[in-house]
Formats: C-alpha cells, sequence, structure tokens
C-alpha cells in the first residue's frame, strides 16, 4: 500500500451526481463515464483540511462532482512511510523545521498546503496548487543537491503536479 497521486488540468464542471438507493454516487459515475472516451474525474465530498481545495465546491454528502480535464498525470508517491519521509524532508529542507513542527506553525511556512495536509486521500485545488508552485520553484536548486537521489526525483514529480494542478486543476490524493 503506498499514495498514489494524481495531478490535473484545466477542470471544467460536468455535473453533481447523487447518490440513488444505496448506490453511491462514485458507482454511478463508473457506470455513466467509465470505459468511455471521456476525459472525467470526480471529486467527493470529503475535506478534512477546509479551503485547500479551493476553488473546487464541496458535493454534498455522498454526492460527487464531475470534471472533465485536459491533462492528467499519475504517480506513486511511495509508501506512505516513504511518502512521510520525503516531506518531513521537504519541511527540514524548506523552513528548517519538521513536518510535525509544520503542521503547528501557521500557513506562512513554504510547502504548507502539501506538508500539513492527508498522506492518504484528499484534493488539492488550484489557488493551493498556485502557492505550491511557487514554492517547487523557488526551492528547486536546493532539492536537486539533497543527499538522496529518490528526493530529487520525487521532487520533479510533484514540481509536475502542482504545475498541472496551478493551471486550474488539482490533485488527487489516493
Amino acid at each position: 500500500m503506498g499514495l498514489d497521486i494524481t495531478a490535473y488540468s484545466r477542470l471544467a464542471f460536468i455535473e453533481r451526481l447523487e447518490p440513488v438507493g444505496d448506490r453511491w454516487a462514485q458507482e454511478i459515475w463508473e457506470d455513466k463515464y467509465w470505459g468511455t472516451d471521456q476525459q472525467t474525474v470526480y471529486v467527493a465530498w470529503f475535506d478534512e483540511f477546509p479551503g485547500r481545495r479551493a476553488p473546487l465546491e464541496i458535493p454534498p454528502e455522498r454526492c460527487v462532482d464531475v470534471y472533465s480535464y485536459v491533462h492528467r498525470v499519475a504517480f506513486r508517491a511511495g509508501s506512505y512511510s516513504g511518502y512521510n519521509w520525503w516531506r518531513n524532508e521537504l519541511a527540514l529542507l524548506s523552513s528548517g523545521m519538521s513536518a510535525k513542527n509544520v503542521w503547528s506553525s501557521g500557513k506562512d511556512v513554504p510547502f504548507y498546503e502539501l506538508i500539513n495536509f492527508s498522506d492518504a486521500e484528499g484534493v488539492i485545488g488550484s489557488v493551493a496548487c498556485k502557492e505550491l508552485l511557487g514554492d517547487f520553484e523557488k526551492f528547486s536548486s536546493d532539492a536537486q543537491r539533497h543527499k538522496d537521489p529518490w528526493f530529487w526525483e520525487a521532487y520533479q514529480l510533484w514540481h509536475n503536479a502542482a504545475q498541472l494542478g496551478a493551471d486550474d486543476g488539482m490533485i488527487d490524493f489516493l
């Protein structure tokens, strides 16, 4: 098990799907869109980090919002422990603080939107992606010099995800 990331650009709202009887909206999305040539993604209702998915709305419980997208990239961010190591290294590199200290520090820390976010599920919208993109560009040289080559490889993947998300898109954590 681990963290899978998919980033999307140029999202356009299509519709809100509601559950029908005992069928969840995700199942209805699969029936309607899965296997078609339409490039769609759904965004579910759960949101443990208020404001992080802006400007995307939060659908009512058990509902999903369906969006089309233009570009998509997916990657494995590592095992949960591997991702948390990388996230801690990112915090140390950019702020000199551990990820745990960033969580309680407030928003004025580089990469705050990513470091203080779920390691399992959720959505980061284009507003936060634009902030992250600026941080990725600012710290790119420092990240490239990191002692562990995997850190730099992952940094580049995340940088690309932030670029897509900043283009009216999102980063989806699964």
